[in-house]
């Protein structure tokens, strides 16, 4: 009796294991499906509720009454209008002359300059910001860390030109570092910014298989710079 009662408790014991096996695997790839399309759903309704609570008592005032989802409407028509109106001479005028007045006012214009040339980052207009998915050696050589050029400062006390750069946490990628690094120790990638962000908000689960990197066109211009007497080397600054 002992040798089948044994083969009994190896047989539950296999079918247990396959069993825990299968419910494991399914309810992993269950919390991957549901998860992103829950957390989507989430940040959008958060969203749709701020316009909604912002616009209510308008739209309550003017026609008595506000159904739901209606202050996402109003956003994108406002935003067609906005467009429409910016496409054509008068209208690219008028925007002109209220964002001229904007970099005039004394505490505005610094809010509306970081805002505008983060606008213009995400939308291709500029050779730096977030379009511009760089590596840099940190927090030692060694360890590769996807950065952000900002933009180029240049040191008069050391004649150095030095690369801007912004260095997300993950797998919040609004807080992170701020670093001023030499250009020779930055290197350019063809890593997307989208790509960069998925990177940094999943936590490394999404990444760029495979991606070229090579020195900042930045520091190879400076390499060609012809050098002083002393030894540095005359570079412009930026």
């Amino acid at each position: 009796m002992e040798p089948v009662t044994r083969q009994k408790s190896s047989f539950h014991r296999a079918v247990w294991n396959e069993v825990a096996q299968h419910l494991r695997s399914r309810f992993t790839a269950g919390l991957l499906v549901l998860v992103p399309i829950i957390g989507t759903y989430l940040i959008l309704r958060i969203f749709f509720d701020f316009l909604d609570g912002v616009l209510k008592p308008a739209f309550e005032w003017i026609f008595g009454r506000y159904y739901p989802g209606m202050g996402l409407v109003t956003l994108v028509i406002v935003v067609y209008l906005a467009g429409v109106i910016a496409t054509n001479l008068i209208g690219r005028a008028f925007f002109q002359g209220i964002q001229q007045a904007l970099t005039v006012l004394p505490v505005v214009r610094s809010v509306y300059g970081v805002v505008n040339r983060l606008v213009d980052s995400l939308a291709g207009k500029r050779t730096t910001g977030l379009n511009r998915v760089v590596l840099v050696e940190y927090p030692h050589p060694g360890l590769w860390t996807v950065a952000f050029l900002t933009g180029f400062s240049y040191s008069d006390s050391d004649n150095e030109l030095l690369a801007v750069l912004y260095i997300p946490t993950a797998p919040t990628p609004t807080s992170g570092w701020l670093a001023f690094v030499p250009v020779a120790r930055v290197f350019d990638t063809d890593i997307s910014t989208q790509a960069a962000l998925q990177t940094v908000l999943s936590g490394g689960i999404s990444y760029p298989e495979r991606f070229l990197k090579r020195p900042l066109p930045e520091a190879e211009l400076v390499a060609a710079m012809p050098r002083k007497a002393n030894g540095s080397t005359s570079v412009p600054a930026p």
